[in-house]
Protein backbone atom coordinates (compact mmCIF):
# COMPACT_ATOMS: atom_id res chain seq x y z
CA UNK A 1 0.00 0.00 0.00
CA UNK A 2 1.57 3.67 -1.06
CA UNK A 3 2.30 5.86 2.00
CA UNK A 4 1.93 9.15 2.09
CA UNK A 5 4.88 10.98 3.02
CA UNK A 6 3.22 13.68 6.31
CA UNK A 7 6.18 15.18 6.73
CA UNK A 8 4.61 18.52 8.05
CA UNK A 9 6.81 20.89 6.46
CA UNK A 10 6.07 19.86 2.80
CA UNK A 11 2.67 21.44 2.28
CA UNK A 12 1.70 19.36 -0.73
CA UNK A 13 -0.05 16.06 0.98
CA UNK A 14 -2.79 18.81 2.22
CA UNK A 15 -2.49 20.55 -1.32
CA UNK A 16 -3.05 17.34 -3.24
CA UNK A 17 -6.77 16.33 -3.49
CA UNK A 18 -7.80 13.52 -0.88
CA UNK A 19 -8.78 10.74 -3.94
CA UNK A 20 -5.36 10.89 -5.04
CA UNK A 21 -3.31 11.25 -1.86
CA UNK A 22 -3.40 7.20 -1.59
CA UNK A 23 -1.58 7.09 -5.06
CA UNK A 24 1.31 8.96 -3.76
CA UNK A 25 4.41 6.74 -2.49
CA UNK A 26 6.70 9.45 -1.73
CA UNK A 27 6.79 13.11 -1.92
CA UNK A 28 11.10 14.65 -2.75
CA UNK A 29 11.45 17.81 -1.70
CA UNK A 30 14.74 19.01 -4.25
CA UNK A 31 16.17 22.82 -4.53
CA UNK A 32 13.89 25.41 -5.94
CA UNK A 33 15.73 27.21 -9.00
CA UNK A 34 15.36 26.80 -12.60
CA UNK A 35 16.56 23.01 -12.35
CA UNK A 36 14.31 21.80 -10.19
CA UNK A 37 12.30 19.42 -12.86
CA UNK A 38 15.34 18.19 -13.87
CA UNK A 39 16.43 17.63 -9.98
CA UNK A 40 13.43 15.86 -9.25
CA UNK A 41 13.50 13.67 -12.58
CA UNK A 42 17.12 12.43 -11.77
CA UNK A 43 16.13 11.13 -7.95
CA UNK A 44 12.87 9.32 -9.64
CA UNK A 45 15.59 7.21 -11.59
CA UNK A 46 18.27 6.67 -8.45
CA UNK A 47 20.41 9.29 -9.23
CA UNK A 48 21.48 12.33 -7.12
CA UNK A 49 20.04 16.09 -7.78
CA UNK A 50 23.74 16.85 -8.95
CA UNK A 51 23.33 14.46 -12.00
CA UNK A 52 20.45 17.13 -13.32
CA UNK A 53 22.86 17.81 -16.12
CA UNK A 54 22.78 14.58 -16.81
CA UNK A 55 18.88 14.46 -17.47
CA UNK A 56 18.92 17.96 -19.58
CA UNK A 57 21.86 16.13 -21.98
CA UNK A 58 19.92 13.06 -22.36
CA UNK A 59 16.72 15.10 -22.99
CA UNK A 60 18.21 17.04 -25.41
CA UNK A 61 19.04 13.58 -27.06
CA UNK A 62 16.06 12.18 -27.30
CA UNK A 63 14.61 15.46 -28.91
CA UNK A 64 17.71 15.89 -31.36
CA UNK A 65 17.46 12.11 -32.33
CA UNK A 66 13.88 11.85 -33.02
CA UNK A 67 13.13 14.69 -34.29
CA UNK A 68 10.28 13.69 -36.87
CA UNK A 69 8.33 11.88 -33.83
CA UNK A 70 8.46 15.34 -32.13
CA UNK A 71 7.68 17.79 -34.77
CA UNK A 72 4.25 15.73 -34.69
CA UNK A 73 3.99 17.00 -31.27
CA UNK A 74 5.48 20.84 -31.31
CA UNK A 75 4.24 21.20 -34.99
CA UNK A 76 6.94 23.67 -36.12
CA UNK A 77 10.81 23.02 -37.11
CA UNK A 78 11.22 26.23 -35.40
CA UNK A 79 10.03 25.38 -32.15
CA UNK A 80 11.79 22.68 -31.74
CA UNK A 81 14.85 23.77 -32.52
CA UNK A 82 14.07 26.90 -29.84
CA UNK A 83 13.34 24.51 -27.15
CA UNK A 84 16.45 22.85 -27.93
CA UNK A 85 18.17 26.10 -27.55
CA UNK A 86 16.75 27.17 -24.16
CA UNK A 87 17.06 23.53 -22.91
CA UNK A 88 21.06 24.68 -23.64
CA UNK A 89 20.87 27.63 -21.16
Amino acid sequence: MPIIHSNPDLPYNTQMPKIMRSYIENIVNVKGDDNCGYQVIARHVGMDEENHILVCSALIHELKNNKSDYLLIFGLDYTLQQIVVELHT
